[in-house]
C-alpha cells in the first residue's frame, strides 16, 4: 500500500526522472532516490531537496510511517494542505518553492517538531495559538502572510520562530514569548509593540524595519 500512496504523492510532479528511472510503471520504492525505508518496507524519510522538481505534491498521500519530508529548494507549486500531514511526522521542509495560498497551522500532527515553509508565495493569516505541544521550530519568512499575530500561546519548547519579511501588522503582545526561544525574527513587518530583549545575549531577537520598540531586560522590574 505504501507504493500506491507514494505514487499518488508524486503524481502531480511533471518530471519524476530525478526520483526514479522507469520506462513504464514506477520503480519499486527501494529504488527511488532519496527515499529511506524502515525494515525494507515502510517509508521513513523522503529527502528530495534541490532535485529540480516541478509541479505539485499531494500531502494527503504521505505515508503514516514517515518521519522526515524534505522537498526544499525545488520549483514545486500549488497549495499545501498541512492539515493532511500524518501523525508520526517530525520534520517538514517545504521551503524555497513556489507554493501558494493559505495554510492551516492549528491542525498539525502532534508529533511535528519542525515546519519550514519560508521563501514561497503563501498568503493569508496564520494561527500560532495551537501549534504542537513539543514544537521546536517554525519558519514562515519571506511570504505574503498578513494580519495580526497572537504570540501568547506558543509552545514552551519553541526554539526558533521566523516571521520576518511578511505583511503582518498591528500591535502585538510580546510578553508571553517562551523562555526556550533562542532565535526570533519579525524584521521587515508592520508589527508594533514593546518587546523585552532577553538578558542572555546568546538569544537573538531581530526587529529591524518594524515599529516594535526594544526594551532591555534590566530596564524592567523583576
Amino acid at each position: 500500500p505504501q507504493q500506491a500512496l507514494m505514487e499518488m504523492f508524486v503524481a502531480g510532479i511533471t518530471d519524476r526522472s530525478a526520483i526514479y528511472e522507469s520506462d513504464g510503471d514506477p520503480a519499486e520504492l527501494s529504488e527511488w532516490q532519496g527515499v529511506v525505508l524502515h525494515c525494507a518496507a515502510d517509508v521513513q524519510y523522503i529527502i528530495w531537496q534541490s532535485h529540480g522538481l516541478e509541479g505539485s505534491i499531494g500531502l494527503q498521500w504521505v505515508p503514516e510511517t514517515k518521519e522526515i519530508l524534505n522537498v526544499e529548494r525545488n520549483k514545486l507549486s500549488g497549495s499545501i494542505y498541512l492539515q493532511a500531514l500524518p501523525e508520526g511526522l517530525k520534520q517538514a521542509w517545504l521551503d524555497e518553492n513556489e507554493f501558494v495560498g493559505h495554510i492551516v497551522l492549528d491542525k498539525l500532527p502532534s508529533t511535528l517538531k519542525v515546519l519550514d515553509v519560508s521563501h514561497n508565495q503563501l498568503n493569508g493569516s496564520v494561527d500560532l495559538t495551537q501549534l504542537p505541544p513539543t514544537f521546536l521550530g517554525l519558519y514562515l519568512s519571506s511570504n505574503f502572510f498578513s494580519g495580526g499575530i497572537d504570540l501568547t500561546k506558543l509552545p514552551k519548547t519553541l526554539g526558533d520562530l521566523y516571521l520576518n519579511n511578511n505583511d503582518f501588522e498591528g500591535f502585538t503582545d510580546f510578553r508571553y514569548l517562551p523562555d526556550s526561544l533562542n532565535y526570533f525574527s519579525i524584521s521587515v513587518t508592520k508589527l508594533s509593540g514593546d518587546i523585552v530583549f532577553p538578558k542572555d545575549t546568546s538569544k537573538k531577537y531581530f526587529i529591524e524595519e518594524t515599529d516594535v520598540v526594544r526594551v532591555n531586560a534590566y530596564e524592567t522590574s523583576s
